[in-house]
């Protein structure tokens, strides 16, 4: 079950260091989907738009039509997923950051406000980096996953990383809350 609750928390939470609360459309263009869907996954189509697989897609659009800034935002997640367990689901909720000010230095800085966020809620808590991934136009550096350590088993709670397309520029992606994901990680955890 999804839990509202921390997906609130997460929301003042990264509102009280500098991240300005957007609504944002949760059915997008194909072409902002196009951006961040991984190969060989479909999107859902909507009447004339898609269901956005993360609040990014939206905030991307938004980017490009001239944001500028710290945002976060609260969207469902559609997902074409391969396999639907307790981690993976078709749909969930995520608070998703986005920032256009795309240093490394402040991916950083964002990921271990995102970690202290994690924090709250399990242990053993840590940023790892990853290889990147490749989609069409889009060129990703500095890619990393938050995860939980449960002593077998090492669970993603976000990716995190600065990504490039040539009609929006550079910003950081950043996972603030997914759930159920850190419910059922604190599930485990306790478990």
């Amino acid at each position: 079950m999804i839990d509202y609750i921390k997906i609130a928390e997460s929301v003042k939470f990264y509102e009280s260091i500098g991240f300005e609360y957007i609504d944002v459309p949760w059915a997008v263009d194909l072409n902002w989907i196009n951006v961040t869907i991984p190969e060989h996954r479909k999107a859902f189509k909507l009447d004339d738009k898609y269901l956005i697989g993360s609040g990014e897609q939206a905030l991307i659009e938004l980017v490009a039509s001239g944001l500028s800034g710290r945002y976060c935002c609260v969207t469902p997640c559609f997902r074409d997923e391969q396999i639907i367990d307790n981690l993976h689901k078709k749909f969930f909720m995520k608070t998703e950051l986005i920032d256009t000010d795309a240093s490394v230095e402040n991916l950083h800085s964002i990921m271990n406000d995102c970690k202290e966020f994690f924090n709250r809620y399990v242990n053993n808590v840590s940023i790892i980096p990853v290889e990147p991934n490749s989609f069409g136009k889009l060129e990703e550096q500095a890619t990393y996953d938050i995860v939980c350590n449960l002593g077998v088993d090492i669970i993603e709670l976000g990716s995190y990383g600065i990504r490039t397309h040539s009609d929006v520029g550079s910003w950081i992606f950043a996972t603030g809350c997914a759930e159920p994901r850190l419910s059922t990680v604190k599930g485990y955890e306790n478990g």
